[in-house]
């Protein structure tokens, strides 16, 4: 969850894009679903994309990728969000 926080103030979300992440990072903790990598920050980026898209913040990728201290994950984000229908991890806000 720090990580979480990390960006999040880095990107200057907000707080329902922040509870939203640390709803979807619990889930895909939970369920065993991330790929078990140790890349922290990578999954960071992708929650907090997902909550962007979810809660309405607009930012790119590339804006988040760039909080998270990361290079190249746009092609992970991409996947992830184009394969996995995460709509179903989180409560509805």
């Amino acid at each position: 969850m720090k990580c979480i926080v990390k960006v999040v103030n880095k990107a200057n979300l907000n707080e329902k894009t922040k509870y939203h992440a640390i709803d979807v990072t619990n889930n895909v903790t939970q369920k065993e679903i991330s790929t078990g990598k140790k890349s922290y920050g990578g999954l960071a980026a992708t929650v907090l994309y997902i909550s962007c898209i979810k809660t309405g913040e607009h930012k790119t990728q590339r804006d988040i990728a760039q909080a998270a201290g990361i290079t190249d994950v746009t092609s992970v984000m991409e996947s992830i969000t184009t394969t996995v229908d995460y709509t179903t991890w989180t409560r509805h806000i």
